[in-house]
């Protein structure tokens, strides 16, 4: 599988769960997220979803939230996508860099 390929997905992942979290939960906890890149695994199996957000007293919440809601998050995902295997998903934080 050549990384051009690899590197789709991920563009496709990242661009459906951005629309996912922002029309679709539903939880006035989460915060002004953004959907920062997505890293698949190399079997595919696994996609880890970076985020950002925008009020850093929410960060905490929003990514405990999420985390919770990745279950229905792939399930969206399956619904939206044409692929095979709709890879598991895990929220993760992306580094500020400080």
């Amino acid at each position: 599988m050549t990384s051009f390929h690899v590197q789709r997905i991920e563009e496709e992942i990242k661009k459906e769960v951005s629309k996912i979290v922002a029309q679709e939960l539903d939880d006035p906890r989460i915060g002004f997220v953004t959907i920062s890149r997505v890293s698949l695994n190399r079997d595919l199996r696994l996609a880890h979803i970076f985020i950002t957000v925008f009020n850093q007293t929410n960060k905490t919440t929003t990514l405990i939230i999420l985390n919770r809601a990745k279950k229905h998050v792939r399930w969206l995902l399956a619904q939206r996508m044409r692929f095979r295997r709709v890879p598991d998903i895990s929220f993760q934080m992306e580094d500020d860099g400080s």
